[in-house]
């Protein structure tokens, strides 16, 4: 009689590692792509920081060997990026006043601005000083065992201009 009994519980071990199994499967699934997305998002952050804090100390009117103020400060976020960004997932744009006025920009391929204008705009600021506006926008995809989505990620930042 224990014999049949311990038979009969093997059995339903395994009736319950096949119920538990996928959807645990999936968590891990989540969990490890969820860590992936934040990652790159903090790479996003990272970059647009970086490239905000660069063009805030590097003067206009300085020649470069090749390119424009905001174009040279696009390639450093670009750079700083780990590769999850390209030239057009980013803008850049040196601003003054309240509202602001755009000195120097690039011309965006993959956003509604316009050339000349800025990348976003200040709410319910009355910052008048000279400042540079990063904007970078990224995808990253969320997999789970059985649907996967793809995520559009943007981040910002701002700069005080020291020059």
């Amino acid at each position: 009689m224990t014999t049949r009994r311990a038979d009969a519980d093997r059995g339903a071990a395994l009736v319950e590692l096949g119920i538990v199994l996928p959807v645990l499967t999936m968590l891990i699934l989540g969990m490890v792509s969820g860590g992936r997305l934040y990652d790159r998002k903090m790479n996003l952050t990272f970059a647009a920081r970086e490239g905000a804090r660069y063009g805030a100390t590097l003067p206009v009117d300085q020649t470069f060997s090749s390119g424009t103020w905001a174009t040279n400060v696009r390639q450093v976020i670009v750079d700083r990026s780990n590769g999850d960004l390209t030239p057009g997932d980013v803008c850049v744009a040196l601003v003054e006043g309240a509202p602001a006025t755009v000195y120097a920009t690039p011309s965006p391929s993959n956003f509604s601005t316009n050339a000349g204008a800025p990348c976003f705009t200040e709410t319910g600021s009355s910052d008048t000083g000279r400042r540079v506006q990063v904007l970078v926008r990224g995808t990253g995809t969320f997999e789970a065992m059985l649907f996967s989505r793809t995520i559009t990620m943007e981040q910002r930042a701002i700069a005080q201009a020291e020059a």
